[in-house]
């Protein structure tokens, strides 16, 4: 009865924290490299730093739905950009393929807070 309430107010949790995050579709996908050090803040890892995650992840059937799973976890999370993002296909019993997508969620800096690199001269 405890782990019932307990699975419930996570649920309710998730849904009300949902409502208040970005949609998915304004979440961007991004290449660390190609990204200055230093313009964004890790927010979380999704589907990496979870207690669940030995036990369950979410499979897609495509991995377009994959990464939009991927998105929208970060949305809920806060986080307006997807980096170090990761699909994983796995076969399954009947002959098809599954995709599973991780990734860090991070929160973009505004460009007067970005630290300035210039490169050094060679």
């Amino acid at each position: 009865m405890k782990l019932r309430a307990i699975v419930l107010a996570g649920v309710l949790g998730s849904a009300l924290a949902g409502c208040a995050g970005m949609d998915a579709k304004d979440v961007k996908v991004v290449e660390l490299g190609a990204v200055p050090q230093g313009s964004y803040d890790l927010v979380a890892r999704v589907w990496t730093e979870t207690w669940m995650t030995p036990f369950w992840i979410p499979w897609y059937a495509t991995e377009a739905d994959a990464m939009e799973g991927l998105k929208s976890q970060a949305a809920l999370r806060g986080a307006d950009a997807v980096a170090n993002a990761v699909c994983i296909p796995a076969p399954t019993a009947w002959g098809g393929t599954r995709y599973f997508c991780h990734g860090d969620a991070v929160k973009m800096r505004p460009a007067a807070d970005r630290p300035f690199f210039t490169p050094p001269k060679t």
